[in-house]
């Protein structure tokens, strides 16, 4: 990649973007958006040997490929199932701070949505998940 950049710098046409941005992408190890992607699915579900696997839609194991999560019990998968499109997304909520009178703003959606009396970043967590749900 880096030759790219070199390469680039030497086109009679330029680049919009500076070198030291170019560099910056360069060092990181993985796309920008990669987490919210690999977490998107789709996912499927499937009971292989007693056991309940979880895998993105195009694998399995008669491919060779290996699950994303194995549970021994469905309740448990179909929880991890459920959730699993919420890992790795950007949150849906925070908390904006200083406290207030009204307690903690928590932002949703580039607005205040409501306030907390507590600071609880576990529940804010918890809203994320639910409202990809």
């Amino acid at each position: 990649m880096e030759e790219a950049v070199k390469s680039e710098e030497e086109s009679p046409f330029g680049n919009a973007f500076s070198a030291e941005y170019r560099e910056w992408l360069l060092q990181r190890s993985e796309p920008f958006l990669s987490g919210e992607s690999e977490g998107a699915g789709p996912w499927d579900l499937r009971p292989e040997d007693g056991r309940f696997c979880l895998f993105r839609a195009w694998e399995g194991s008669e491919h060779g490929d290996m699950p994303e999560g194995v549970f021994q019990a469905r309740e448990a998968a179909l929880i991890f199932f459920a959730v699993r499109p919420a890992v790795g997304r950007d949150p849906l909520y925070r908390s904006l701070e200083p406290m207030t009178e009204k307690g903690f703003a928590v932002e949703g959606a580039g607005q205040v949505a409501g306030h907390l009396r507590f600071f609880n970043p576990a529940w804010l967590q918890a809203a994320h998940v639910g409202a990809c749900l």
